[in-house]
């Protein structure tokens, strides 16, 4: 994904094994629709994913069509830029930290983590309890 970057990091934190639970289509469209967070929800992104209390993003237009960014819920509006006096980060497009440039380089940079989660995750996989949710992914 992009290793080592800083605005990454800091947006998501060093605890990555919670990060990439996609979304299915009625929660997206709920996000958008439903304006889930108010009139803090980015205008031009599809909601992709879960990244452990951050989004995965991706830019619906301009320059940077199908590029995908982790974006942390905010409570400022958006569109407004930082705020240090009040504690508020920004709200905007370059707010946001770059993920990958599209979608199949997020999915080809994925890697299973080794440690806490894994062991469980296997063995829901292993005694067939997640199998009938398994959908096939062809990017």
């Amino acid at each position: 994904v992009v290793a080592g970057d800083p605005k990454v990091e800091e947006l998501i934190g060093e605890d990555v094994l919670g990060v990439f639970a996609f979304y299915e289509p009625a929660e997206i469209a709920a996000f958008v629709v439903d304006r889930y967070f108010f009139d803090a929800t980015p205008t031009g992104f599809i909601f992709v994913a879960d990244a452990n209390g951050s989004e995965i993003l991706m830019s619906g237009g301009g320059d940077d069509h199908g590029h995908l960014y982790i974006w942390r819920p905010s409570g400022v509006s958006w569109g407004m830029p930082p705020a240090p006096e009040l504690g508020e980060r920004g709200n905007r497009r370059e707010d946001m930290a770059p993920l990958a440039k599209d979608f199949a380089t997020l999915v080809a940079a994925m890697v299973e983590l080794p440690g806490r989660g894994s062991e469980a995750g296997y063995r829901m996989w292993d005694n067939g309890t997640n199998r009938p949710l398994a959908r096939k992914l062809v990017v």
